[in-house]
């Protein structure tokens, strides 16, 4: 919807609930008043408002970067596993060099 659309269907809203707030009883300037200020606080909130694509797109990115860590603590833990047994091998081959030396 393009943003001329969007302010004549502001504009008729506004005016189909100042009609609706006369019928219910308030005067015509009570009522503009208020659908004016109803019709302003609802587009500021529209302004708040986050579209799919936005949304998709944060997902994206938030994934892509979570891979990212992902792999590189997988290299890291690969590393420390290595380490371990390595050092577990010279612990080991140490320990029965010096108990058939003896």
């Amino acid at each position: 919807m393009s943003e001329e659309e969007l302010n004549s269907s502001v504009v008729a809203n506004t005016l189909a609930v100042a009609r609706d707030l006369e019928a219910a009883g308030l005067t015509k300037s009570q009522a503009e008043s208020i659908a004016e200020k109803l019709m302003e606080v609802m587009q500021s909130k529209n302004d708040d408002l986050v579209t799919k694509d936005y949304l998709k797109a944060e997902l994206t990115d938030a994934t892509r970067e979570l891979e990212s860590e992902m792999a590189a603590l997988e290299t890291r833990l690969i590393r420390w596993i290595i380490g371990l047994q390595f050092t577990t091998m010279i612990f080991i081959f140490g320990f029965f060099y010096f108990w058939l030396k003896q």
